[in-house]
């Protein structure tokens, strides 16, 4: 069997500043789709973040409930389970209106879970696992495995959505909490969400990555995950095409199909009168860059920035009340 694995698509990320974000995030959960029947695949699984916030607008809620109607209908299987932005508590996330979808029937195949639930589709079993306090992972696949429920099951794929200890986040972080990956031979493949960063994190265990970048910063390639459980240590990764997000220096030239943040050196201003193409839609400075090697002390960390605190307008006087202020935070930790 072959589905694709895709998550993280967070309908609504940078309504503030990213024009018609919507659109462009239905725009590439489209590229998803049409990839999955140019590939003949008609099963999908989201694992978990559809929306950026549980407090997403009803035109959006409506507009996504409408097109995944109209993907069921067309004959995809989606299976999706909510991710921590969509969860507003233990028993209620931004997915429960698409959840009773599911429970009255209104979909021919596709399954939003928003409790645990094995989903059962040609021989394989999807764990669709949504975090319940009550039940860790272990217990559900023991319970599939070896417990009440009677299957003859080919395969088990897990999905889950949580941050990984050793992962890399778009955005170059190590991380250094969340959970632990534990390999387990009765499990066939792992499908994770909530890093937007496509990797293996353990033997058949992966992140699809985000199919599209959700903000300034993010440099990995974004798509989703072709997996064949007849090799599931090694899923092809599909690039996803949308409108990028590109960060450029002031004079580098913009990318097309994008939409830009201008970048400027301290010595320029960005409220400089200028002509700026449509496709700039946010402006920022140069970070000053610090080495903190080693640095114990308000002063000798002062000895590096107080230049940088007067270029950005502060007085003496404040300079040296927030050098007091760092002191003393420095002698309580």
């Amino acid at each position: 069997m072959k589905f694709i694995h895709t998550a993280d698509w967070h309908i609504g990320k940078g309504q503030a500043y990213i024009p018609h974000t919507v659109e462009r995030t239905l725009d590439a959960i489209d590229a998803v789709y049409a990839k999955a029947a140019e590939l003949g695949i008609y099963t999908v699984v989201q694992a978990g973040d559809v929306f950026d916030s549980p407090s997403v607008s009803d035109q959006d809620r409506y507009t996504f409930a409408h097109k995944l109607l109209s993907l069921d209908e067309a004959g995809f299987r989606t299976l999706i389970i909510p991710g921590n932005h969509d969860e507003i508590d233990k028993d209620l996330s931004a997915l429960s209106y698409l959840s009773l979808l599911t429970e009255q029937g209104r979909f021919n195949r596709t399954v939003v879970a928003n409790k645990t639930k094995l989903v059962v589709v040609d021989g394989t079993g999807f764990l669709l696992f949504a975090s319940e306090p009550w039940g860790s992972l272990d217990q559900h696949i023991d319970q599939v495995c070896e417990g009440s429920l009677d299957l003859d099951l080919d395969h088990l794929v897990v999905v889950a959505h949580t941050p990984m200890i050793g992962s890399t986040t778009s955005l170059g972080k190590v991380m250094t909490h969340g959970s632990e990956f534990k390999s387990d031979p009765r499990v066939t493949y792992c499908a994770y969400g909530d890093i937007h960063k496509y990797q293996r994190v353990g033997p058949r265990a992966y992140y699809s990555g985000a199919p599209l970048q959700t903000d300034f910063g993010e440099v990995c390639r974004t798509g989703v995950l072709v997996v064949d459980l007849d090799e599931p240590d090694d899923p092809n990764f599909v690039e996803i095409p949308s409108i990028r997000l590109a960060t450029v220096n002031h004079g580098d030239p913009i990318p097309e199909n994008s939409y830009a943040c201008i970048v400027y050196d301290d010595d320029k201003s960005e409220d400089k009168v200028e002509k700026l193409p449509p496709s700039v839609i946010k402006k920022k400075r140069k970070v000053d860059k610090v080495d903190l090697t080693d640095i114990q002390t308000a002063e000798a960390l002062f000895s590096g920035i107080e230049q940088i605190l007067e270029k950005r307008g502060l007085n003496t006087e404040e300079v040296q009340l927030a050098k007091q202020e760092l002191d003393n935070a420095i002698v309580k930790g």
